[in-house]
């Protein structure tokens, strides 16, 4: 095979390959090639990408911490399907991201996740600066521990600020700095939901 200039190149020569070679791939949509074909051959190439898979299709994104990209990233489509409109934002934001668009609109889209899951989560339209509170004010109505409450509230200031400071840029952005607000939107999230989780429990 010849040289290959970006890793969505490499997936489109294997797809095409799977699409023509009838002894193995015969019958196969191009989804099911890639779900079933891809990501052996992508840990056997030693490649650092995983395939997440979603109604909303196949996303392909660069692989960090196995622990990290299965609770904060996978399982947070899992997570969102319950929440229509955050699930589809989150999408939206996993695409540009396996896209390898590390730009200020990709952070913008993981935010706008964020924020239209506690929305929906809280049944408001409430900016995501608002609804910190309020889910606090929740929790305080659940007789969750003020320790929660304690942490949530500084880790969304943080959170805030750095794509406050994303969005003042016009170009690329940190692939690292993109990781980091992906995998602490996932954190955000599985705070809240792991919360109405002890209590439906109880």
């Amino acid at each position: 095979m010849d040289s290959v200039d970006s890793i969505n190149e490499l997936i489109s020569r294997y797809t095409a390959f799977g699409l023509t070679s009838e002894k193995h791939f015969a019958n196969k949509t191009v989804i099911s090639i890639i779900k079933d074909f891809l990501p052996k051959e992508l840990k056997n190439l030693h490649i650092q990408y995983e395939i997440l898979d979603d109604p909303q299709g196949c996303f392909i994104i660069p692989k960090g911490a196995k622990e990290l990209d299965e609770a904060l990233v996978s399982q947070s489509l899992e997570w969102l399907k319950g929440y229509p409109q955050a699930h589809k934002t989150f999408c939206i934001a996993l695409k540009q991201y396996a896209d390898g668009e590390y730009i200020r609109d990709t952070a913008d889209n993981l935010r706008k996740a964020l924020e239209e899951f506690l929305q929906e989560f809280l049944g408001n339209e409430k900016n995501l600066e608002t609804n910190k509170n309020e889910i606090c004010k929740y929790w305080g109505k659940e007789n969750v521990d003020a320790g929660v409450c304690g942490l949530f509230q500084p880790l969304i200031n943080a959170y805030k600020n750095i794509n406050d400071r994303v969005a003042k840029h016009n170009d690329k952005v940190d692939e690292k700095l993109l990781e980091f607000l992906l995998y602490q939107t996932g954190v955000l999230i599985r705070m809240v939901l792991s919360v109405k989780e002890n209590e439906e429990d109880k």
